[in-house]
């Protein structure tokens, strides 16, 4: 049964970021390391590196099934469609450069009832054969602290950029979303939070400093993150719990 299914326990989450350890001293004195979004595009593309690497970041995603030729001066299609497996991304001039910080978001549909006795009940971590893809970002697991996200408002106040944080959306992209189109048309930027549903099972929440733009790489400091929770990734999926006080 997972934790989801009890009532008053729906919405809880925890936000967790994976890193390598060389990296940790850095992220728990406050200093998000932002890569733009291009970094993750070239990940994919010239690396060949999918998972870390997408290339249709940032991009509106058409795959038509058929392609037709045109004369241009008559505007009349020539000959019969030619069937394709193809696809084309759409993408604004300086989307590539929008820095972006990611993260996890585990929520109570991640925690499944472990045990209970008279003072509390247990929900430990079990998200199956999806833990197994998370050991490529990093072997450290740093849970944040719950004042992530008013440190994150703090300091969009102090440094005077706009920043937006949510949980990406998963699709298959298969058909047009005319929502999302005009959505993307407007450059709204909704458009950094959408990615293939190939890769859900890094249930990704980000944050992106939408008109920010940078070359390669942004530090946003927030202040002080030392009262997060640090363990080994591996440990963290095989021992995480949740106990919920039954008083």
């Amino acid at each position: 049964m997972r934790m989801s299914e009890f009532e008053g326990a729906e919405e809880v989450s925890m936000f967790v970021k994976f890193v390598k350890e060389k990296h940790l001293d850095d992220l728990l004195s406050g200093k998000l390391y932002m890569n733009n979004i291009k970094y993750f595009i070239d990940l994919e593309r010239k690396e060949k590196v999918k998972g870390m690497g997408d290339k249709r970041e940032a991009g509106f995603v058409i795959k038509p099934d058929k392609m037709y030729f045109l004369n241009t001066e008559t505007n009349n299609v020539i000959g019969k469609p030619v069937n394709v497996n193809a696809e084309i991304i759409r993408r604004h001039e300086h989307s590539p450069k929008v820095p972006v910080f990611c993260f996890t978001k585990f929520s109570a549909k991640d925690f499944v009832y472990y045990k209970e006795n008279e003072e509390c009940i247990t929900f430990k971590l079990d998200i199956g054969e999806d833990s197994k893809r998370m050991f490529e970002f990093g072997d450290k697991a740093v849970i944040l602290a719950p004042g992530f996200r008013e440190k994150v408002i703090e300091a969009s106040k102090k440094h005077n950029k706009a920043v937006k944080m949510k949980e990406v959306e998963y699709h298959s992209f298969d058909k047009v979303d005319t929502e999302k189109e005009e959505l993307f048309e407007q450059e709204s930027p909704e458009m950094f939070f959408w990615k293939s549903d190939e890769f859900s099972y890094q249930r990704e929440t980000r944050l992106i400093l939408p008109y920010h733009f940078v070359e390669s790489q942004y530090t946003f400091e927030i202040g002080s993150l030392k009262d997060s929770t640090v363990i080994s990734t591996e440990d963290f999926f095989e021992k995480s719990a949740i106990i919920a006080d039954k008083s």
